[in-house]
């Protein structure tokens, strides 16, 4: 991902930024497509968009991370869709955003959070998902956690229903 970025001219770069922030809502936050309700999931992607392309933590970017903590739910987590529950993949990804801008005061008061509600969402079986375990939300889970510094309690069941679900062919 950096060596397809580094590869940008600094105009290309520019036009990147721009066009990413063009699509930024009045609430700080992203949704799907422009003029689409802000969510969790589609904001930290925007978020990690921004970080790669090398954006500073402007007033742009710490609304949009402002915008994160006013999009958490209730019960723990990001949604996926506006008005909906906490979602593993949104929070997630929510998750790898906030390492991304850790240095950004916003960002790290939500760390702690988001670990926990992540953590959370491991099933019994060890992988994560809405019930059941997916390999997309495990291996997206274990991606962020691992990033974390999660406890191996967290971390070894996680590889290990990645493993004992992989097919023969790989």
């Amino acid at each position: 991902r950096a060596r397809a970025l580094g590869a940008l001219t600094p105009a290309a770069r520019s036009e990147l930024l721009g066009a990413v922030f063009e699509h930024q809502n009045p609430d700080g936050g992203f949704g799907a497509a422009r003029g689409y309700e802000s969510d969790g999931f589609d904001t930290a992607l925007a978020l990690s968009a921004l970080h790669d392309l090398g954006a500073s933590a402007d007033s742009r970017v710490r609304g949009a991370i402002v915008a994160l903590a006013g999009l958490h739910v209730p019960e723990g987590g990001w949604a996926l869709v506006p008005g909906r529950g906490a979602s593993t993949l949104a929070t997630a990804q929510v998750l790898r955003a906030l390492h991304d801008w850790a240095d950004v005061p916003e960002a790290s008061a939500l760390l702690a959070p988001a670990i926990a509600a992540l953590s959370s969402r491991q099933t019994g079986d060890g992988g994560f998902g809405e019930s059941p375990s997916t390999t997309n939300g495990t291996a997206l889970a274990l991606i962020a956690l691992d990033r974390s510094g999660a406890p191996a309690g967290i971390v070894d069941p996680a590889t290990a229903w990645l493993q004992r679900t992989q097919l023969a062919e790989g």
